[in-house]
């Protein structure tokens, strides 16, 4: 049994791959009394609060809601609730749920422990930038921290011209700190009124493009963290972050799709080949489309990939890379050697 408290929206998209058929969920919920009368039908009553656990049949979340729907059959709770009824578990942000596994594979405990260390790690670097001023800020999902403020020319008050090239200085002060906190390993979001913020994209992709490989920008109508709060409540973080998420489930996709093209036998699909390629050895990571990893076949392949340590990433088919995973039959493996299944 293992109880996971809901923080964010990101919360129900991993819970919406962790929890499947046959699973035993417990929560929070409200249900109707039906308590028999001296009348055939039975007299429904106000709506009571209870902890009741469900068996999974099936688990309803559209990209980018609030809310989790788990739909099964009830096998825990209070001694006047029928066993076996039919129910519907609402989880929201800030619920917690407890999820009971026969057992637990350990794609599903990285997955667990990535979107724990997620809460604490950045997720996005802002720069909101004017010509006065530079405010450097990380989004977490537990909230937003101001990192540092770097002052520009356009702060020198009382200077009829400033000094001879202290723009470009200023320019190279921001790159030494986007190198400082780390813009090369995580998104970036260059924000904030006019055309300064071009103007340090583009200083930085001619000196420290790595910087900025990862880099977005857009307007605010605002500068400092007021500007850092307008680009989060217009959505340019949640967007930057699900592209994110997008690009990598990509990217595995079509290195598969460019080695079934090239014929190298450095990918495999299909169910029994990629679980020859598992049982070989060979799979170094599985990839699987979201809607087959419930499939029973699939749980099996799944434990086999756990016993042998083959890394395991499954792929949303809400956007083109999975859809063509799927098309492939949800199925496919990336080797560590070339593997052809005609030689097993």
């Amino acid at each position: 049994m293992m109880k996971l408290l809901v923080e964010n929206g990101d919360d129900l998209w991993h819970l919406r791959h962790l929890i499947q058929s046959g699973d035993i969920v417990s929560a929070v919920t409200w249900r109707r009394d039906e308590r028999s009368t001296d009348m055939v039908r039975a007299e429904k009553v106000e709506r009571r609060r209870m902890y009741l656990g469900l068996e999974v049949e099936e688990v309803e979340y559209a990209d980018f809601s609030d809310r989790l729907r788990i739909l099964g059959l009830i096998r825990e709770g209070p001694d006047d609730v029928p066993r076996g009824a039919h129910h519907t578990l609402n989880v929201e942000v800030g619920g917690d749920v407890r999820i009971r596994k026969v057992r637990w594979h350990r794609f599903e405990l990285e997955r667990i422990d990535d979107a724990v260390k997620a809460t604490r790690r950045p997720a996005v670097l802002i720069v909101c930038i004017d010509d006065e001023t530079a405010v450097f800020a990380a989004v977490r999902q537990i909230g937003v921290e101001k990192l540092s403020e770097i002052l520009g020319p356009g702060s020198m008050k009382g200077v009829d011209k400033p000094p001879k090239g202290i723009k470009e200085a200023w320019y190279q002060e921001m790159t030494e700190e986007l190198a400082r906190v780390g813009a090369a390993d995580l998104p970036l979001i260059i924000v904030g009124p006019g055309f300064t913020r071009t103007d340090l994209l583009d200083y930085v992709r001619a000196h420290r493009s790595d910087l900025v490989a990862r880099a977005a920008t857009e307007g605010t109508g605002q500068a400092g963290m007021v500007g850092v709060r307008e680009a989060i409540r217009r959505g340019m973080v949640s967007r930057v972050v699900e592209g994110a998420r997008v690009e990598l489930e990509t990217e595995m996709v079509e290195e598969v799709l460019a080695s079934i093209g090239r014929g190298d036998h450095r990918s495999i699909y299909g169910p029994n080949e990629v679980r020859g390629a598992i049982r070989a050895g060979a799979a170094e990571t599985l990839l699987v489309s979201d809607d087959v990893v419930r499939e029973g076949p699939v749980v099996e392949l799944l434990d086999e990939a756990d016993n042998i340590g083959t890394r395991v990433l499954i792929v949303s088919t809400s956007h083109e890379a999975g859809e063509r995973l799927s098309r492939l039959g949800g199925l496919a493996a990336l080797c560590r050697y070339p593997y052809d299944p005609r030689d097993s």
